[in-house]
């Protein structure tokens, strides 16, 4: 199972867990497994209320001219509500920050070479 925070994050994501759930969050809801979810966790999506279900058997056992008989009931019981994505619209994924240039071979060997130098108490 797959679970979103209603609310964004600063950049539009929406912070999410996957796993098996016996209690949803507050703040959270369940995004159904067949959801197409594009650019997930980046969109907007609507919410709706779902009710929690269980199902328990109601089992008799009776004696009918002389022969037993089973008879299994299947009960549903409403035990809570949960939220759940019902629509996801896509979302638009930040443009990442402009890093940093990248380093020249011998820039990063004369790196590498203080590193160790410092680490092992040589001077250069």
């Amino acid at each position: 199972m797959k679970i979103i925070e209603i609310k964004a994050l600063e950049n539009g994501s929406h912070r999410n867990q996957i796993g098996n759930f016996n209690v949803i969050p507050d703040g959270w809801a369940v995004v159904p497994d067949d959801m197409e979810t594009p650019n997930f966790p980046f969109g907007e999506f609507e919410v709706a209320d779902e009710n929690v279900v269980v199902v328990e058997q109601d089992v008799q056992i009776e004696v009918i001219d002389g022969e037993v008989v089973k008879t299994i009931n299947k009960v549903e019981k409403v035990i809570g509500t949960r939220k759940v994505i019902t629509n996801w619209y896509a979302g638009t994924i930040p443009e990442a920050e402009d890093a940093e240039m990248p380093v020249s071979e011998e820039e990063q060997l004369r790196a590498d070479v203080d590193y160790i130098a410092v680490m092992t108490g040589v001077e250069l």
